[in-house]
């Protein structure tokens, strides 16, 4: 119904509805959302590693999805491979190189790949952890994912 006055225009009886544009449904592929828990169960076949100062390594590593999420390295949230230097126990000022992850991740499956590394450039006892980072959200080693230990010898 429409009615008009001749002081305040014409106004519809019904709500108009804002006009919404058709969105493409969200990629189930992605990882869309901010994790709230971080869960991960990463290996190698690697214990020990002697290295250069500041070489580049390929480690090889495999990456279980022991969490309830879909894990990918693409969307709004990604997941990606990455790693911390620690001396002495004391964690280095060094953001880890991050390797993508080969493909998505459901939970309970599992991904082998070569991380890329690059090792400090010096450094007496050196632990390199491995873990999983949700960037913009949280690492996984410091949310309750433990990560892969590997004890380093600079040459």
């Amino acid at each position: 119904m429409l009615s008009c006055a001749v002081s305040s225009g014409c106004k519809s009886s019904q709500t108009e509805q804002p006009s919404s544009s058709p969105q493409a449904p969200a990629d189930p592929g992605e990882t869309n959302e901010a994790f709230t828990a971080f869960s991960q169960q990463i290996t190698s076949p690697l214990h020990t590693l002697t290295v250069s100062p500041a070489e580049t390594l390929s480690i090889p590593v495999t990456v279980k999805n022991t969490g309830n999420q879909r894990i990918s390295s693409t969307g709004k949230f990604p997941v990606t491979f990455s790693y911390k230097w620690f001396d002495g126990g004391k964690m280095l000022q060094i953001e880890g190189e991050r390797t993508l992850l080969p493909r998505l991740l459901n939970p309970g499956d599992e991904a082998s790949f070569a991380a890329k590394v690059v090792a400090p450039p010096s450094g007496q006892d050196l632990t390199l952890k491995l873990t999983l980072v949700q960037e913009g959200v949280a690492w996984f080693m410091t949310s309750g994912g433990a990560p892969l230990e590997i004890r380093v010898k600079m040459k």
